[in-house]
């Protein structure tokens, strides 16, 4: 860039170096078992527990080596019995749980249990999402017990369409390799995250607000009752996860 003077200014240098200081993921699939692995395989202890489906979205904070991660694991969005308005509110739900938003969606398949309907529930998940929720997902699989042709052809196809973004879930798979594709995908979105255009009051809100004044618990839970349109008890419940899963430091999320 020239001046005035004709001199040649350096660029102003990029302070983001491509990591985030906190890691927030979603993890999406059909089988509620698997997700929960998946999840508690990633933060490296058993948070969630495999044997109990939950109805709501389930979230956990844990610092890996001085990176904080958020992890956000859906409930089965995939139900055929949801009607739009109840997915909406699932996936509103879970945008809250990890406001600002995901950096990344680990679509969780197995590969034989993935029928064109689910592909096609999966395109109407996305879009609920947002229009980039595509740009961020990486897709996590694991093999079959048994062949299924169909069902196979399905899961390759949706392989294929992400590529390099593949990580395969068998026994002996590395977590640092997929934590690696999972920060892979957040660079070359340069450290954006996916945001949805309408979703509750953000944990960062609440907690700067409980730091003002005393008796603003009522007044939050009121908040995520309005923005949300849910009873007071799931306002309550929603209100409450979302302060526990924002445990890293307050100054952490205002720098980011």
């Amino acid at each position: 860039m020239a001046s005035s003077s004709g001199l040649t200014l350096p660029r102003r240098r990029q302070s983001w170096d491509g990591t985030p200081l906190i890691m927030r993921l979603v993890l999406v699939g059909k089988n509620g078992q698997l997700n929960r692995r998946v999840g508690n395989f990633i933060l490296g202890r058993d948070v969630f527990d495999p044997g109990s489906p939950p109805c709501h979205s389930q979230g956990a904070t844990e610092n890996l080596k001085g990176k904080y991660i958020t992890l956000i694991v859906t409930p089965d969005l995939f139900d055929s019995g949801l009607s739009n308005d109840e997915l909406n509110e699932q996936v509103s739900e879970c945008m809250t749980l990890c406001a600002p938003g995901p950096h990344v969606i680990v679509l969780v398949l197995q590969r034989d249990d993935f029928t064109e309907a689910d592909r096609k529930q999966l395109n109407f998940i996305f879009s609920s999402l947002s229009e980039e929720t595509r740009k961020h997902t990486i897709v996590l699989t694991q093999p079959g017990s048994s062949v299924d042709l169909i069902k196979e052809t399905v899961s390759n196809e949706i392989i294929a369409e992400f590529d390099k973004w593949h990580f395969e879930f068998t026994s002996g798979c590395s977590r640092t390799a997929l934590l690696d594709l999972m920060e892979k995908r957040i660079k070359e979105n340069r450290g954006r995250c996916l945001k949805r255009k309408e979703f509750a009051i953000t944990p960062f809100v609440i907690e700067e607000q409980q730091h003002q004044q005393p008796t603003v618990e009522g007044e939050a839970e009121q908040a995520v009752r309005k923005k949300t349109g849910k009873s007071q008890k799931d306002a309550k419940k929603i209100y409450i996860l979302s302060c526990h899963i924002c445990s890293p430091p307050l100054e952490l999320f205002k720098r980011l």
